[in-house]
């Protein structure tokens, strides 16, 4: 081999040990970005203390930076608990329900792991749970003695699809979610929104169309002092709605509230999104 083709090859290799220093680099910062950083994926059980309830999905290392993903991606409104030195451990109120003394006790949000194939109470801050470990969490708005009334095997989580109609389900307790369904009136898109997110639900036919009579455990009684209202957006607001679900199509309507009213009161809406 001559001068000439020593220099080439030599050129040769240091292209070669570049391209797989390059190589080396670009899977190492994949990998990085990817799985690592993001940590594991948690599902999460939202419950109030009217029973309604709704899942969530959040990525972290731990179940706390699981769950702030999970608030951030669901537009959740939240604030944290913190410590003696202010570094964040919990929640201090989410969807405004903090602990808080009511005329039969106090309440506020008792956590749960699912193991063994039982929810079982968690007492340590979500900061010192590891993602990977808890892969199901339930937080739940009581007294602490209300366990979650699903399991993971009920577990459906809202894609943000907004094919259809969008339904904004709120509770007396003022806690919300959404899902959506698709049909050729409204009352077709909630019974496809329902059975494909596992919640129980109601309807009524009487003349002229049909309306909700129970959501979860929450029923319209003979008095219909408490009942399921129906609101619509015009203008940019919840507007109370006066036609039946039968009545409205997705074409006219993409979002639809559905709120529980107890002896003429309801919680503060929404914001619509």
């Amino acid at each position: 081999m001559d001068t000439k083709q020593k220099q080439i090859a030599a050129v040769a290799v240091v292209v070669i040990i570049i391209i797989a220093a390059v190589a080396v680099y670009f899977a190492t910062k994949d990998k990085d970005n990817g799985g690592d950083d993001e940590g594991s994926t948690v599902t999460f059980l939202i419950q109030d203390n009217y029973g309604v309830y709704f899942w969530v999905e959040g990525q972290g290392e731990t179940v706390y930076d699981a769950f702030k993903d999970a608030v951030s991606d669901y537009s959740m409104p939240f604030e944290a608990s913190t410590d003696s030195s202010g570094v964040e451990t919990g929640i201090q109120s989410l969807f405004g329900l903090a602990m808080t003394e009511t005329s039969s006790g106090w309440l506020w949000w008792t956590q749960y792991s699912y193991t063994d194939g039982a929810w079982s109470t968690n007492y340590s801050y979500m900061t010192g749970l590891a993602a990977s470990e808890n892969p199901y969490v339930a937080v739940v708005y009581g007294d602490g003695t209300v366990t979650p009334t699903v399991t993971p095997s009920d577990a459906e989580v809202w894609d943000k699809d907004t094919d259809g109609i969008v339904f904004t389900v709120q509770s007396p307790s003022g806690m919300y979610f959404k899902i959506n369904g698709n049909g050729s009136d409204a009352m077709s898109a909630w019974e496809v929104a329902y059975v494909n997110y596992n919640i129980d639900s109601e309807a009524e036919e009487v003349s002229g169309g049909a309306w909700i009579t129970s959501i979860f455990t929450l029923d319209t009684p003979s008095d219909y002092s408490s009942y399921w209202a129906v609101y619509v957006v015009e203008n940019g607001t919840w507007t109370y709605a006066t036609s039946y679900l039968t009545g409205m199509t997705p074409s006219e309507y993409s979002s639809i509230l559905l709120v529980y009213t107890v002896n003429g009161e309801t919680p503060e809406l929404p914001p619509v999104a």
